[in-house]
This record gives structure tokens, sequence and C-alpha cells, in this order.
């Protein structure tokens, strides 16, 4: 027994709040998680990618208690990432290029509702044309979660 004969209990930091109080407690603890999370969901996709907010920043806003693991999980599993594999971002360039050399037109794209900005495009063309790139289609199929307007 620890000192003083009482039992140590650590906090409970998901606490039922206001928002979460509607959930039924016959749920198993991972459904009341889960549920708990796509609460959140929409508030966390427009902090972490319309304000451009870093995952521990957006960690703190939304204030759900879980590791930086389960965070991470959690924004995969939606399909909440910034970071676009390299072929994607290829493709993503060499079809504003295009459109841009054919139409003298620009094309804003659009990843989870944020716009990727140009001078990202800008920032990988530049890494990656020192190296040797496969050519890439731009009428390649498009990405889950990424749009595009043209203007």
């Amino acid at each position: 027994m620890p000192q003083g004969g009482k039992h140590s209990r650590a906090p409970n930091h998901n606490k039922p709040s206001a928002r979460t109080a509607g959930i039924a407690s016959k749920l198993s603890c991972r459904a009341q998680n889960d549920e708990i999370w796509e609460l959140y969901k929409d508030d966390i996709r427009r902090i972490y990618f319309v304000q451009g907010k870093t995952l521990r920043e957006t960690m703190q806003i939304v204030q759900i208690t879980a590791s930086e693991r389960k965070w991470k999980e959690k924004l995969k599993e939606w399909g909440f990432q910034k970071n676009r594999p390299s072929r994607e971002m290829a493709i993503l360039i060499s079809k504003r290029d295009k459109r841009l050399r054919d139409e003298g037109k620009d094309t804003i794209f659009f990843q989870n509702g944020a716009e990727i900005r140009g001078g990202r495009l800008e920032n990988f063309k530049k890494r990656k044309t020192t190296k040797i790139v496969q050519p890439v289609s731009p009428s390649a199929s498009e990405f889950p979660n990424t749009t595009h307007n043209f203007y």
C-alpha cells in the first residue's frame, strides 16, 4: 500500500464534458473513445489542415487525452496526412505545369479542404529536380482527399 494507507489512483483525463455527455454509457471503452474522436474529427481537420497547426499544437487545442502515437494513428486512419508521397507530388506538379503551359491558367490543389500552397509545390520541385525523376503523366488518377480548382 502507498504511504498513508490509501490507494493511489491516476486522474481520469477523459472525464465527460458537455460535448461528450450524450455518449451511451453501455458502449465499450473502445467504442466510447471512437465516438469521442468522431465528435472532434472536423475540429481536428480544421485546426491541423486549414489553420496549419502542428500536431502538438492541435493536441493542445483539442485536448483529447491520448498519446502522440494514437493521434498519428487516427490522422492516418482519416487520411489526414500533411505530407504527400513524392510520386503524388510529382503528379500534382505535372498537372499544374501542363495546364499552365497549354492553357496559360493556374491550378490550385486542395487536400482535406486546405489549399496545397504553390510554394510547397515549388519547394518540392526544387528539391527533386536535382535527381533523375521518371516522367509523370498529368492524366494520372486522382488521390483520395485531393481536389483541384482551375482559374
